[in-house]
């Protein structure tokens, strides 16, 4: 799955856009993948698409939207200074999304940090800066226990990575994450 919509932002992001909110909710099935694991399996393959493409926006433009538990604290950073989309940002909601539907927890850290910058930004800007910093800081310290293969759980830590300039780019994604 995570392969499919890696291919899909790589795409996305070399036309120049940035989609902006990558998650679970916005990935659908065009056609029944089948009943069995193995049928499941096989029937995702060019069977998923991103869907919400009303977020997308050019890469550079204002940010003015996020989903907290899924997106980086810079995209909550850029919609408080006003600052432009980068691509860094898909791959960070991507990864997020990756370890959730490898874990199926919803324990991001950032999260409520970044839920209660979002009340701050209108009346308090600097109140929201801080928690973004907080949240930031709260991702830093986190280390995601995933079970799964080795190559999966790596290239998810790496693209939920604090640091936009760590992340690998949507196309490296789908490639590390190509059948063996």
């Amino acid at each position: 799955m995570l392969r499919e919509i890696a291919k899909a932002l790589a795409f996305l992001h070399s036309r120049g856009y940035v989609h902006l909110d990558v998650k679970p909710q916005n990935i659908f099935l065009r056609s029944d993948p089948g009943r069995t694991g193995e049928e499941v399996y096989r029937g995702l393959q060019g069977n998923l698409k991103l869907g919400d493409l009303r977020t997308t926006v050019r890469a550079g433009e204002r940010v003015t939207q996020a989903t907290p538990a899924y997106c980086p604290p810079e995209q909550v950073e850029a919609i408080i200074k006003g600052s432009g989309t980068r691509p860094e940002m898909d791959v960070f909601a991507l990864g997020m999304t990756g370890y959730r539907l490898l874990t199926l927890r919803d324990d991001n850290p950032a999260t409520p940090y970044l839920d209660e910058a979002f009340n701050h930004i209108p009346r308090d800007p600097e109140k929201a800066l801080e928690l973004v910093r907080r949240a930031r800081e709260s991702l830093e310290r986190w280390t995601p226990v995933m079970e799964g293969p080795r190559e999966l759980r790596d290239i998810i830590v790496r693209m939920i990575s604090t640091q936009p300039e760590r992340r690998p780019k949507a196309h490296e994604v789908a490639i590390a994450l190509r059948e063996k």
